[in-house]
């Protein structure tokens, strides 16, 4: 009996540990941005524009600032694959004629698919298993019902949280100094380096990168077409960085690896807004690093936006 009520108390014990974990901000910041999805009324209904998206659009869109009927459906990070998915999902929340904004960040193309399973869980809480990469019954009961269980060491988490993410209601930029601008825009190269496996000095890229790249530039005018034949009007979008993240980038690599690929995204004539070397958004005093848009700068954004959208009769 003793034996009996000591593994009962440390089952208790686990499945306890495990549901207190479930609340820390460690385990819950990994769903921030699908926390709308997971309300009845997390997407409004008759939208007129929406964008998709990974990171930087997650930043860049505030459309409560613009008079219309909006929502940033952008999801960090996320492939082109996933946009694809959240717009099918939400499709019937888009009223007739609506703007639909395909944000293009910097190396957008050049990833097609995440292979870290890590990224893919997010989406077991809102997405049909057929639009889940790789779905499994036993992943989603393991990181997501059981999280502690297979990975016991995160039960630090429950004495020593992470912070809480709150980068969104951000109105500065916490980088004031012009050495930690430069050493964050370093930082982003070499993220995209060693994730794409390239060298952004260099113009080489791998068979693997031009197979993704293709992919994705199918994938997006497949996404335009799907808009158009639901009479939806697609726009792509280049987001604009600071000046001294977008100046790691040549105009060599741009012409050779960028601009090429968004132009064969669009040749159905979907419209191309540019906002890459916009002098208007280059200053970091708009952003809460060098990459990401901070409050003031996403309202700003947003609104030039809308007004280029109306300028070409989009909206």
């Amino acid at each position: 009996m003793t034996v009996f009520l000591t593994v009962a108390c440390c089952v208790i014990c686990a499945f306890g540990l495990n549901a207190l974990y479930k609340h820390t901000n460690h385990f819950c910041n990994q769903f921030v941005d699908v926390r709308k999805y997971w309300r009845a009324d997390g997407v409004p209904c008759d939208l007129q524009i929406v964008n998709v998206g990974s990171s930087h659009p997650k930043y860049a869109f505030d459309h409560g600032v613009t008079g219309l009927r909006g929502a940033n459906l952008a999801v960090g990070p996320q492939t082109f694959e996933y946009d694809f998915a959240i717009l099918r999902k939400n499709i019937d929340h888009l009223s007739p004629g609506a703007v639909v904004v395909f944000p293009i960040c910097l190396l957008s193309f050049f990833l097609f698919r995440q292979r870290d399973r890590f990224f893919h869980l997010k989406y077991y809480t809102f997405l049909q298993p057929e639009d889940i990469v790789g779905y499994s019954r036993k992943e989603r009961l393991w990181e997501l019902v059981f999280p502690l269980f297979r990975h016991p060491r995160r039960l630090r988490y429950l004495f020593c949280d992470v912070p809480k993410d709150e980068s969104l209601d951000l109105t500065e930029n916490p980088m004031k100094t012009e050495a930690e601008l430069e050493k964050d825009a370093d930082f982003w190269i070499w993220c995209w380096n060693k994730q794409f496996g390239i060298d952004i000095p260099s113009l080489e890229i791998s068979d693997k990168n031009r197979q993704d790249i293709r992919k994705n530039i199918l994938m997006m005018k497949e996404m335009a077409d799907y808009c158009r034949d639901r009479g939806l009007r697609p726009v792509i979008a280049v987001l604009p960085v600071t000046r001294q993240l977008s100046s790691r980038l040549s105009e060599d690599f741009l012409k050779t690896h960028c601009y090429p690929y968004i132009d064969e995204a669009a040749q159905d004539g979907t419209p191309v807004l540019d906002y890459l070397a916009d002098e208007r958004f280059l200053s970091p005093e708009w952003y809460i690093n060098s990459f990401f848009f901070n409050k003031r700068g996403r309202e700003r954004f947003t609104k030039t936006f809308i007004d280029d959208l109306k300028n070409i009769n989009q909206i």
